[in-house]
């Protein structure tokens, strides 16, 4: 799988995956789950709890990058997980328009709310 690296690389944290470049492997950043990651930290800033922002994103049909719901405790390993230098560097090659969060956070909101129709899953 892209997200679990040949040999000693192992596997990323939501939000990044293993490419090939001829023989060598290097971290990318997968741009809807930047997307989703964007949204959780701005929603924790906002003071909003780890399972408020599960129950948000999983309201909205999001599942975590293997295909399961969101707890607390996944939320929570998203934000106290340390990007590395070579994560902050592949997220610095990514399109910033297809990283932003502004317009999920909106969604979440609503559709925690129940005042919108579900959203899209990303994946």
């Amino acid at each position: 799988s892209p997200r679990t690296a040949p040999r000693r690389g192992g596997k990323l944290s939501y939000g990044w995956h293993w490419q090939a470049e001829g023989k060598v492997w290097r971290q990318v950043a997968t741009p809807s789950e930047q997307r989703v990651r964007g949204a959780i930290l701005s929603l924790r800033a906002e003071g909003r709890s780890y399972a408020e922002i599960a129950d948000m994103l999983n309201a909205c049909d999001y599942r975590t990058g293997l295909g399961g719901a969101w707890y607390a405790m996944s939320v929570q390993r998203i934000i106290t997980r340390n990007v590395t230098p070579y994560a902050a560097a592949a997220l610095a090659e990514c399109d910033p328009a297809e990283i932003d969060s502004t317009n999920l956070v909106t969604e979440l909101k609503k559709g925690h709310s129940g005042e919108s129709e579900k959203v899209t899953q990303v994946h």
